[in-house]
């Protein structure tokens, strides 16, 4: 089963190509009868609690939860070749979001097909609908306190359509994770004090995301994806060439950056056909000669000193973490930002290769005039190596390295 996001229907009505529209039975109001359609958040209209969760997410939303989380999810590649399919897409990272407008799949495809997010493991992933203009979003929460900022996009969704509601579908989180719980109860809390009328579609969330007793995975659903030509809402999994462009220079700014705030890093309004990541200046924050020593870390120990789920991480988290570090070392932010790192990154999701492999391709790509290229880049990454900024004082090796992981230490996914 899909879930069809609905465009000025009443839940429940089939959707077009065998897909299904948001049941009327995933409510979870108490007394509320199914055939009234969607849940309305200001059912409950109050800061939610962790303990109230449950109740609120009643016998409907599980068994729709239930349902979604039990369908395999489709493979998105950029080469076309995985089961969702071509076409140009956008996958946000960790405190980001992203917005599409209603005429996303004009122009023949050649605009933006898929909007969604992955790797979540105690994030929750959030997508939102205009019901008036079709307008859709999709944003990956890892902390409670990014959940206020969700009023910009609501605001990004409602241009030219303030008199719409919006369709809230949430999925992720781990089952019994503070973590997952808090963001849970801040997201509903949220919905429930906007002006904005929300309907909460689908909370593939938390306890709800949870599979068989005999399935290998403790958190099922960890990325998902929304069709913009059909409108429909998949369980997805981004491959390693799907996440970008820019995929490690917008992870690093995560762990550089201390804003709260969601980071909007496409907007088809704004942007185009294009990811832009706010300038950010890493130089001077790490002490490199612990940040190398941590990333030749074997896997177990790196796991432990830069995630805060070490168990539950996907095979790719090693590598994705490695390869961002590198580039602290291997790039300058003047490569990317401009000479006075004040000017967004930017690059077309079009492009005929894709920016997410290694930091000397982005430099390639994005180097502006004059840079150094080539051997001349290798040696001046070189020379940054043997000649880094001046350690902390510490005799011992062990010291730095965990001092460096603690500072580095990626946020819950």
């Amino acid at each position: 089963m899909v879930l069809h996001f609905p465009l000025n229907e009443s839940a429940g009505q089939a959707a077009p190509d065998g897909g299904v529209a948001a049941p009327v039975q995933a409510t979870g109001c108490s007394g509320q009868d199914r055939d009234r359609g969607p849940c309305q958040p200001s059912s409950w209209s109050r800061a939610v609690a962790v303990e109230e969760i449950d109740s609120i997410l009643g016998p409907g939303y599980r068994a729709a939860a239930s349902e979604f989380v039990g369908q395999r999810p489709i493979e998105l590649a950029r080469d076309g070749l995985g089961s969702g399919g071509g076409g140009a897409m956008v996958c946000v990272d960790q405190g980001e979001y992203g917005v599409s407008s209603p005429m996303e799949a004009a122009d023949g495809g050649h605009r933006l097909r898929w909007l969604g997010s992955d790797d979540a493991t105690t994030c929750l992933l959030l997508a939102l609908r205009s019901t008036a203009s079709g307008a859709t979003a999709a944003a990956h929460l890892d902390i409670p306190e990014r959940v206020p900022s969700l009023a910009q996009v609501e605001t990004r969704l409602l241009r030219g359509a303030a008199d719409s509601a919006l369709d809230v579908y949430l999925a992720a989180g781990l089952a019994g994770d503070k973590e997952s719980l808090a963001t849970c109860a801040a997201v509903l809390s949220f919905l429930a004090c906007r002006p904005v009328p929300y309907r909460l579609q689908l909370a593939a969330v938390c306890d709800l995301n949870v599979g068989k007793e005999d399935g290998l995975d403790p958190v099922p659903i960890r990325g998902m994806a929304v069709d913009l030509g059909t409108g429909q809402l998949h369980p997805a999994h981004f491959a390693d060439d799907a996440r970008g462009p820019l995929h490690d220079l917008r992870s690093l700014r995560l762990s550089v950056v201390s804003s709260i705030d969601l980071t909007c890093v496409y907007d088809s309004e704004v942007h185009a056909a294009s990811i832009s990541v706010p300038p950010f200046d890493w130089r001077g924050i790490f002490h490199i000669p612990g940040l190398q020593r941590l990333c030749r870390l074997p896997d177990p120990e790196f796991l432990a000193a830069t995630s805060t789920s070490p168990d539950l991480e996907q095979a790719r988290f090693c590598e994705d973490m490695r390869r961002k570090f590198r580039l602290v070392w291997e790039s300058d932010p003047c490569a990317f930002f401009g000479v006075r790192v004040n000017e967004p990154a930017s690059a077309d999701l079009l492009m005929a290769k894709p920016v997410v492999a290694a930091a000397s391709e982005q430099n390639a790509l994005l180097r502006p005039v004059g840079a150094p290229s080539g051997d001349a880049a290798t040696a001046a990454n070189s020379a940054r190596e043997v000649n880094p900024p001046q350690p902390p004082t510490s005799n011992n090796a062990a010291t730095v390295v965990a001092a460096t992981a603690s500072m580095v230490a990626s946020p819950p996914t």
